[in-house]
């Protein structure tokens, strides 16, 4: 047991510490520590996936203080390369407010001296840098040893052209790169510059140097994209996030020039004209697409001109488009039927679909598990399609029959309908049917439903998982019972009447 070995002396413990610091061998506790000090990896994951891992934060001190234990712990952690080969210089491990230059790059270069040969992760938010201290002095050093970066996050104002620099030298190691421009103007000046001397741009983004074999993700914020591709391809690239304005054309080349790409975040912002005839890009291998529109702006022409086979989460935002206007989006079902992909997740905001065209959509996608829409023209004969029914021949009919999520903000719809639906998702049409029954309703997300007093009873709401109600006119008897019922039954629910916040698809 635990407890007849427990140290019963100050002596003892002692002695037991001394035997655990000098009883390891250099080889295994060198191991130790490169496993105890958490590395940033440039990957952050969601909070809202249930399946992402916890991200460890790397704090520049952790090393150091495996320096105070002893002097043979010390001789141990200065000799282990891996521990020194992250730098973080953000929020969570800011520069000290009396650092000044000089000694901040002193200290880096005693830092990067004692990670060997390793390769490099480095996050830099040039935010939380003192007055004192120059972002462009860090980063020019930085820069140098670019060959040696593996995971690196940059968030500067002014220092583009020396991440540019650095990379034009060539990163052989390079796996994850994320650039953000802080500042509006600068990056408006280095974009003009750009344009007016082309030869500069390609040789900083010349992907033979950046060995493309080996980067996977590269996310750029205020940094136009058509600098870094033009007609190389980055066969490694897996991961594409862009948030700066992009045209419709430029992007269709992104996707062109990266056959590997899994996850893309775009932002278009400039329609461009198609020519007669142009081809279909069809890409096998995108499985999460996501795109935010500028003011009026339409994607058809770029969703005209593709094809993905395996696309599983698509989420279409756009901006400023009524949909009471009566505007539709004829062509966007036939992207659907010619991808002919298993889509699990569909999320449209304030598209300008009709609801002939959305029933056509929800046709084409028996796999659809999530449904999300926002400011879009549906009618209660879109909640009935997806009320199963009985059939002629003795079985259940709906569309979507594997939904378990669903999201509505911003539509009217007859409470009556919306309780129909709910409760058809729980109790079969007949016993003798109930093993062709669809998938049961998991969540149930509402904003801006003027009249939920009928929105069925709270035992039907409580058999949900989830539940969200933002700014729903819910009367203070029925909120009681909704939260008695929901407690009963362990539910989460979420109910706000405060203002409600925008829905946008994060980038």
């Amino acid at each position: 047991m635990a407890h007849d070995h427990m140290l019963t002396s100050g002596e003892e413990f002692v002695t037991s510490l001394a035997i655990i610091r000098g009883g390891l061998l250099p080889e295994l506790l060198s191991e130790i520590f490169a496993h105890c000090v958490p590395e940033v990896d440039g990957r952050k994951t969601s909070s809202r996936d249930r399946h992402a891992t916890t991200q460890r934060y790397f704090h520049m001190n952790a090393p150091f203080k495996l320096l105070l234990v002893c002097k043979y712990w010390q001789h141990v952690a200065l000799t282990t390369p891996r521990i020194w080969a992250t730098i973080v210089l953000n929020h969570e491990a800011p520069l000290h407010v009396v650092s000044y230059d000089e000694r901040v790059i002193a200290g880096l270069k005693r830092w990067i001296g004692r990670a060997g040969t390793c390769p490099l992760t480095i996050d830099v938010d040039t935010q939380c840098f003192p007055v004192c201290v120059k972002e462009e002095v860090v980063i020019r050093f930085l820069a140098k040893y670019a060959r040696r970066w593996r995971h690196v996050r940059f968030i500067v104002e002014r220092s583009l052209p020396l991440i540019l620099d650095g990379l034009s030298r060539g990163v052989p190691r390079l796996e994850v790169l994320e650039v953000s421009v802080m500042e509006d103007e600068v990056s408006k000046y280095f974009n003009n510059l750009m344009r007016r001397r082309p030869p500069l741009v390609q040789a900083a983004f010349d992907f033979d140097a950046w060995a493309p074999q080996r980067l996977s993700e590269l996310m750029l914020r205020r940094v136009n994209p058509r600098f870094i591709f033009h007609d190389r391809k980055p066969f490694g690239l897996r991961h594409l996030r862009v948030t700066s304005s992009i045209d419709v054309r430029e992007f269709w080349e992104v996707l062109r020039n990266c056959p590997r790409l899994v996850k893309a975040t775009a932002f278009l912002a400039v329609p461009y004209g198609w020519p007669n005839g142009a081809d279909i890009l069809t890409h096998t291998n995108v499985e999460e697409l996501a795109i935010r529109c500028a003011e009026d702006l339409h994607p058809g022409g770029l969703f005209d001109h593709l094809s993905f086979p395996a696309l599983r989460r698509l989420a279409i935002e756009m901006k400023c488009l009524d949909p009471a206007s009566g505007g539709s989006w004829p062509t966007f079902p036939e992207f659907l039927a010619r991808s002919r992909a298993e889509l699990r997740s569909l999320k449209l905001i304030s598209v300008p679909v009709t609801t002939e065209e959305l029933h056509r959509c929800l046709q084409i996608l028996p796999s659809l598990t999530k449904l999300e829409l926002a400011d879009v023209m549906i009618t209660e004969g879109t909640l009935e399609a997806l009320t199963p029914r009985n059939t002629e021949h003795g079985g259940v009919a709906c569309l979507c029959p594997r939904l378990t999520y669903i999201h509505l903000e911003g539509v009217e719809i007859a409470p009556t309908a919306i309780e129909a639906f709910i409760s058809s998702r729980w109790d079969g049409p007949s016993p003798a049917t109930h093993h062709n029954f669809p998938q049961s309703l998991d969540s149930l997300s509402m904003i801006d439903q003027p009249h939920p007093e009928n929105l069925g009873n709270d035992m039907q709401l409580a058999r949900l998982e989830t539940v969200h109600f933002i700014n729903c006119g819910f009367s203070d008897k029925r909120m009681r019972g909704l939260i008695d019922q929901c407690r009963s039954r362990g539910v989460h629910l979420n109910v706000k009447v405060t203002e409600t916040p925008t829905t946008t698809i994060a980038v």
